[in-house]
This record gives structure tokens, C-alpha cells and sequence, in this order.
């Protein structure tokens, strides 16, 4: 219930997370169970990374590699990185 409020509370108070562009990310590019998106909207990007596995997780995006505990996610722009 956290992780989730957690989301909708970072999705309204951000525009980019209401009304920017959505494209998802490839599962040819993320390991195995897990989900990732990218918004986008006036220059400003968010990479919205969720993984659903029971182990953690490195991925690479927009050239930098992240670790992404078991069972969360994490949102990832140019300026930080939030983990959910």
C-alpha cells in the first residue's frame, strides 16, 4: 500500500507524470520481471523502473547503471533518483 501511494503521490505532483509523453521500455532491454517506462514533457524525462522480481536487479538507463532492490522501483531524471 506504501509503494503505492507513494507513486500517485510523486504522479500529481508531477506534470510530467500526467500528461507527458509514455513510451515503454523494450523488454529486450530490461532483465527478466521487470517494467520500465519513460515520460516525457517540456525537455523533462523520467524513467519509472518496477521490479517485480525477488532479487535485485542492475539495469542500464540513458547510459548509467542502477540497482533496483527486489520488489520495488525506482524513478530515475536528470537530476535524482527516487527509489519507491
Amino acid at each position: 500500500l506504501n509503494f503505492i501511494q507513494r507513486i500517485l503521490r510523486i504522479r500529481n505532483d508531477t506534470p510530467t507524470f500526467k500528461a507527458g509523453s509514455l513510451e515503454l521500455i523494450s523488454h529486450k532491454e530490461l532483465p527478466r520481471n521487470v517494467l520500465g517506462y519513460k515520460r516525457k514533457l517540456d525537455g523533462k524525462e523520467f524513467y519509472t523502473i518496477i521490479n517485480f522480481s525477488s532479487r535485485e536487479k542492475n539495469i542500464q538507463i540513458a547510459g548509467e547503471r542502477f540497482s533496483v532492490p527486489a520488489l520495488s522501483g525506482m524513478i530515475i531524471s536528470d537530476d535524482q533518483k527516487v527509489l519507491l
